[in-house]
């Protein structure tokens, strides 16, 4: 005789596998979590670079190993660096061992005696300028620099360079235009009452004339009008 089980218990049972089941698949999503976050680590460990130390170098065999790499590095620097920025440039480099390697644009020659005519107008004092003179070159960097600000305020009130005026730059420019223009203007003004008074006078003047040369002309009429 066969014992059926209860719903009740076989539910239980479902629930139990469930439980099993999403615990299972829980503990397999951390694990590959972990994992992944591991060898992320590992592999920013590595592409981390380290910082060599500087300092002399024990081994002798590393040693001239180091030293072939870098020299390499550096004449292929010194000749970028004369080709890129078109620079004159001498490079002297002696290994441990007494071996010269050299790179010059142009040649090492002209290298070394612009740097020693360089060196020698370090070195030389400078001559002292009497007081005269000393004078005279202030006066002449004070007129030039009066003169390139007269030039710029110039420039500024005829509208040019106006670019880096601030508002209150820009609002005295405009109150000097409306003072010169009301001088222009008042000049203006006192010139034509000059020309209207020029004018006037040779008016009068023509008209005293005109009278002097009317009373004239009648006077010899009248003259020729009796016989003697």
């Amino acid at each position: 005789m066969i014992k059926r089980s209860s719903p009740s218990s076989t539910l239980h049972l479902h629930l139990k596998i469930n439980i099993f089941s999403l615990f299972f698949q829980s503990a397999s999503l951390l694990l590959c979590f972990f994992n992944h976050h591991l060898r992320n680590k590992k592999t920013e460990k590595k592409m981390v670079r380290r910082k060599t130390e500087i300092r002399r170098i024990e081994k002798s065999a590393s040693r001239q190993v180091t030293f072939s790499k870098r020299r390499n590095g550096l004449l292929k620097k010194a000749f970028e660096l004369s080709v890129l920025a078109d620079a004159q440039v001498g490079l002297i480099v002696f290994s441990p061992t007494g071996k010269l390697y050299e790179f010059s644009s142009p040649s090492m020659l002209e290298i070394t005696e612009r740097y020693e005519a360089h060196s020698k107008e370090m070195k030389a004092p400078n001559p002292p300028l009497d007081k005269e003179k000393q004078y005279s070159a202030a006066e002449v960097a004070s007129m030039v620099k009066k003169i390139e600000q007269l030039e710029a305020s110039k420039s500024k009130l005829l509208g040019k360079g106006l670019e880096t005026c601030t508002i209150e730059e820009l609002q005295q420019i405009e109150k000097q235009q409306d003072h010169s223009l009301r001088n222009i203007r008042s000049r203006k003004v006192q010139l034509y009452k000059k020309q209207i008074e020029n004018f006037k006078a040779r008016e009068k003047a023509l008209t005293a004339e005109n009278a002097m040369l009317c009373e004239k002309g009648r006077t010899e009429g009248s003259g020729s009008s009796h016989p003697g």
